[in-house]
């Protein structure tokens, strides 16, 4: 899993999607990635100038801490042999990618994993850029070159494919702090264990 420019200048100046929404998808995201025990890649451009974009997001900084911030000059991340060396490191053949601007860093990026036969993923509500038709535009040219707009709890379900499986409790607890309706739905099955129960015990 990338996390691409999610930095705190970059973030707070999002066109496409409220600052705050992106940020909350992102850090779902986050902690996806925990859950599912994904490797993780930063990277940033330019992190340590106060007058740029500023740093990556402590929240995912401090969630990672065994993941070194790549910080490039170039504008995509597959134009940096460090960042590839990266992704070839996790010896994983699909990336989910997120973060800032989906028009060109996360395009240029994605397009390059693309070409070099990768299985790309694009997590569009936790992507942004600068303007509503910028972003649909680029969701659409990765579209065409075979890359995959996906939102996180997409991923969240495919990663966890069964609710028998493990980590199912994890993932409901993440649901339940993202999703308001998700709680309803949590009260509406547990209202009707306790139905089925007292049935059970002639009440």
């Amino acid at each position: 899993m990338v996390f691409f420019d999610s930095q705190t200048g970059l973030m707070a100046s999002a066109e496409s999607l409220h600052p705050e929404l992106l940020k909350q998808a992102t850090l779902a995201l986050r902690d996806v990635a925990r859950i599912y025990r994904l490797p993780v890649i930063l990277t940033a451009s330019d992190p340590s100038n106060p007058q740029g974009p500023g740093p990556m997001l402590p929240e995912l900084t401090d969630a990672f801490p065994d993941s070194q911030v790549i910080a490039r000059t170039s504008i995509g991340a597959w134009d940096d042999p460090r960042f590839i060396a990266a992704v070839e490191a996790t010896r994983r053949r699909q990336l989910i990618l997120s973060g800032i601007a989906t028009d060109a860093g996360i395009a240029f990026t994605a397009l390059g994993a693309r070409r070099a036969g990768y299985e790309v993923f694009v997590v569009a509500d936790a992507s942004a850029t600068w303007s509503s038709a910028a972003q649909s535009a680029a969701l659409l040219r990765l579209s065409m070159a075979g890359v995959v707009p996906v939102s996180w709890i997409a991923v969240a379900a495919e990663l966890q494919h069964d609710w028998s499986e493990p980590h199912s409790e994890d993932l409901a607890k993440l649901l339940q702090n993202n999703i308001a309706r998700w709680n309803y739905i949590g009260a509406g099955s547990r209202a009707l264990a306790a139905k089925g129960e007292a049935r059970a015990n002639g009440h």
